[in-house]
């Protein structure tokens, strides 16, 4: 797994990976590499990269795997990895929106456009 960031709080950002890298559900952290920090690539002006490698062993399909990655990417903080595993066994979509008036009726009924995003 690669983990990386040039924004903010580069240090904890990397920390918050790690820790949800590692309460995954049937997943065991193995070993990581030394932080390293990298110059960006591209035409775009930005900060330099703090990087890092984990090897991860997992018992999670790799579609499981990658909407966990994606919550921790997206930084979900609205549920847990038990609540989402529950839904990927269940084949539930997760979807995030505002809790606004109106908004949950409008989720529940199947209206997309108070969703955010689908997480999967």
């Amino acid at each position: 797994m690669a983990l990386g960031s040039n924004v903010g709080d580069r240090e904890a950002h990397l920390a918050h990976a790690r820790a949800r890298l590692g309460a995954l559900p049937h997943t065991r952290w193995l070993k990581s590499s030394r932080v390293e920090e990298t110059a960006p690539l591209g035409p775009v002006p930005q900060g330099p990269y703090l990087n890092q490698m984990a090897l991860l062993e997992t018992e999670l399909e790799p579609a499981e795997l990658l909407a966990h990655l994606q919550a921790i990417e997206r930084g979900l903080k609205v549920m847990d990895t038990t609540a989402i595993s529950l839904c990927m066994d269940n084949h539930l979509p997760i979807h995030v929106f505002e809790l606004a008036p109106g908004n949950v009726r409008s989720v529940v009924s199947g209206e997309s456009e108070h969703v955010d995003r689908q997480v999967i």
